[in-house]
């Protein structure tokens, strides 16, 4: 039996040795692989990201980058950490999670001053994939978290999407945008304040209560579901009457677009009623 015991706790104590050993290996690896990448960031568009400590789970498939900053000229952006999951396709992959996002910054203005309250911090999820080959975009996911405003997901496949090139030629996006094919598109917003925010912010500006405010976007919704009735596009009917809903309700909205075959942007119809027909776009409060 103390054998046994000798050779389990012999075998323990090696596997921590792999493993421990393993990590160590990788961390130096993706470093070298991660400020070569930052570097060429740098480089082509004037971002600085520096980080403090690095540590890599190999079970996990994961990296996390530790009191990361981010510099764009005079502007620099604290965030407590950026996980990088899944090995590193820098060129067609984004799969990272930003915690603690510090949107405060320096607030000098005077207290009182605006209905809005300085956010604090912020979440942020991408699990982003092209594929060269099938000149498809998959947004997997993309989460937008603000603990006092909002928490905004978006779900897309956009099939011949705007080339990199493109970013910095806005002529160039407008044209390449237009041979773009919508696939699917799922947006889920839920309210944290925002809403009664804007709400009050409008009411302060016309002298008026928050009521007072909703009440005249009733109307103005009231008028365009009306108009879309005569128009004969029950879609469009739908989607106003939740988004009126969601006005009332102030929780959540969610959007889809799922059309039968994908529709190139660039053909869409003018008239909007057969746009959202065309996309099959349809919506609901939550």
């Amino acid at each position: 039996m103390k054998k046994i015991a000798v050779f389990g706790l012999t075998g323990l104590v090696v596997l921590a040795a792999v493993y421990f050993g393993l990590t160590r290996y990788f961390e130096k690896r993706f470093k070298s692989q991660l400020d070569a990448r930052l570097a060429e960031i740098s480089a082509s568009n004037g971002v600085d990201i520096g980080y403090d400590k690095l540590g890599v789970d190999i079970l996990d498939k994961s990296a996390v980058m530790s009191r990361v900053s981010v510099r764009m000229g005079d502007n620099v952006t604290a965030v407590d950490s950026v996980t990088i999951y899944g090995t590193p396709d820098l060129e067609n992959t984004i799969n990272i999670a930003a915690k603690g996002i510090d949107l405060a910054g320096p607030n000098t203005a005077p207290l009182n001053a605006d209905v809005f309250p300085g956010p604090a911090k912020a979440d942020l999820r991408i699990d982003f994939a092209y594929d060269p080959a099938g000149k498809l975009a998959d947004l997997r996911e993309f989460r937008l978290f603000v603990d006092n405003y909002f928490d905004l997901e978006i779900k897309a496949k956009v099939i011949d999407p705007p080339s990199v090139a493109s970013s910095d030629n806005l002529l160039r996006f407008l044209l390449e945008l237009g041979g773009a094919r919508i696939s699917q598109v799922q947006l889920t917003y839920t309210d944290r304040n925002l809403l009664q925010y804007v709400l009050t912010q409008e009411a302060r500006k016309e002298n008026t209560g928050v009521e007072a405010v909703a009440v005249g976007y009733d109307v103005a919704l009231d008028g365009q579901i009306a108009k879309y009735g005569q128009l004969g596009s029950p879609e469009a009917v739908a989607i106003l009457s939740a988004v009126k809903q969601f006005a009332h309700d102030r929780k959540g909205l969610e959007i889809v677009i799922a059309p039968e075959s994908p529709v190139k942007i660039g053909d869409l119809p003018k008239d909007e009623g057969q746009a959202i027909a065309l996309l099959r776009m349809r919506a609901r409060s939550l």
